[in-house]
């Protein structure tokens, strides 16, 4: 096993790009030295892959083996490549020593898979993977949040407006100690299949922080609130969150906390279930989160801790289970809750088909078709939820017809104006008569 440092800037196959002149192999140490770009243009491998101020360049259709480990340069592997461009790297991706660096750095739009675990560096900004790209980047290993000290580092840093990152593994913090979130996201498209926690260090910050968006986040495992930080803090905009598991609270943390103002969806296949101490599974002391929850099995705890705080939120129970709450007095000053079942607004009904009045979809429309009222409808006829009570005898049809007819006169009003039409016939007809002799020649 040796340590091999690069001599210049070259091909990493190359033997004359390294110290000795032969390249690192299995077993061997690769460090790009302070000023050389190391291009990996073919598939191969090495232990690890560190740096000392230079970087290697990972091409697309290549596969690396090794694990790769920041340095003190600002990235150990740079990915820059453009979509359709496919790289993998099969090891762990493990974050530096030095402040403000990152293991692997992902520029391009291009796909990077990464078959190994994934761990932030210990201290400040010692990230293990920063995205600022708008990439598709999948991880099949575990990912851990880093340690105490500084500002704390990141495992996964995206920073790219529409990212597509998956997690195979679970998205842990460092165990007793860490200070730092695990995966902060931007935007795009999110996916974790595996358990999230928040972290329970000094200062530390969530499991998973979600940026401004929009963007979706798809949990498949349980969300899991700590004593420090919760396991998703979800920021403004449209952060659509779906959860396959369950969102517990911590010891003194909510599963899934709201960070900021903002809108969007919870969908949760799982229970959300409230523990005794008044730490909610989901939280927001936010003045108008805006957010719809489709939820089928939501229970307060027994001392009256409400599951969900939250000002402005809409209940839609996808299942039709029941919805318990200890009292909507646990909720805070402000808060408008609202129950109903209705889905969220990409699959809401027109509002010509919603009731006249009824807000839904997350209070982006207003229902407008004006249903009457049984005593209405005749008799049998469906309306609404129940069918018309109205019976009409012969005497109404009649009378509905006569005033049809006659613009609304009664009896009468008719027989007064028939009278009256008769005698002014009657008196033309005599005056017409009269004229008639006065005219005639009688001689």
């Amino acid at each position: 096993m040796a340590t091999i440092t690069s001599a210049a800037s070259g091909n990493f196959a190359d033997g004359a790009t390294w110290v000795g002149g032969v390249k690192p192999t299995v077993g061997d140490t690769a460090v790009a030295a302070t000023g050389h770009v190391v291009t990996i243009a073919a598939s191969d491998a090495c232990d690890e892959l560190q740096n000392t101020g230079g970087r290697f360049v990972l091409a697309a259709g290549v596969t690396f083996t090794g694990i790769v480990r920041g340095g003190t340069g600002t990235r150990t592997l740079l990915y820059e490549a453009a979509s359709p461009g496919v790289a993998t790297v099969i090891g762990s991706v493990l974050g530096g020593t030095t402040n403000s660096t990152t293991a692997i750095e992902v520029t391009g739009t291009g796909t990077l898979g990464i078959q190994g675990a994934v761990t932030a560096g210990t201290t400040s900004y010692r990230d293990a993977i920063r995205i600022t790209g708008n990439a598709t980047v999948s991880v099949h290993g575990n990912v851990t949040g880093g340690g105490s000290g500084g500002d704390g580092s990141t495992a996964i840093l995206s920073t790219g407006t529409n990212v597509v990152l998956s997690i195979v593994g679970d998205v842990k913090p460092l165990p007793s100690g860490a200070r730092s979130r695990t995966v902060s996201f931007s935007g795009g498209a999110l996916a974790i299949t595996g358990a999230v926690w928040g972290a329970d260090g000094p200062l530390a910050s969530a499991g998973v922080v979600l940026g401004a968006g929009p963007l979706t986040c798809t949990v498949v495992g349980e969300v899991r609130g700590n004593a420090i930080s919760p396991a998703i803090a979800a920021g403004a905009g449209g952060n659509n969150i779906t959860v396959t598991g369950p969102i517990i609270a911590g010891s003194a943390q909510p599963g899934i906390s709201f960070l900021v103002n903002g809108a969007g969806i919870i969908d949760v296949t799982g229970p959300i279930a409230a523990p005794s101490g008044l730490i909610h599974p989901i939280h927001s002391t936010n003045t108008d989160s805006g957010y719809v929850l489709l939820c089928s099995d939501l229970e307060d705890g027994n001392d009256g801790t409400v599951a969900v705080f939250a000002r402005r939120i809409v209940h839609a129970d996808k299942a039709n289970h029941l919805l318990r709450f200890a009292n909507e007095a646990g909720y805070p000053t402000g808060t408008k809750l609202v129950r109903a079942s209705l889905d969220y607004a990409s699959d809401a009904p027109a509002e010509g088909n919603v009731r006249h009045g009824v807000v839904y979809a997350n209070s982006m429309y207003e229902g407008s078709c004006r249903v009457p009222p049984a005593a209405s409808v005749m008799a049998g006829v469906p309306v609404d939820n129940t069918v018309g009570t109205a019976a009409l005898t012969a005497q109404e049809v009649w009378e509905f017809v006569a005033r049809t007819l006659t613009g609304g006169l009664t009896v009468e009003e008719i027989q007064s104006v028939v009278a009256e039409a008769l005698a002014a016939r009657a008196a033309a007809s005599v005056e017409s008569t009269g004229a008639q002799i006065a005219a005639a020649d009688l001689r």
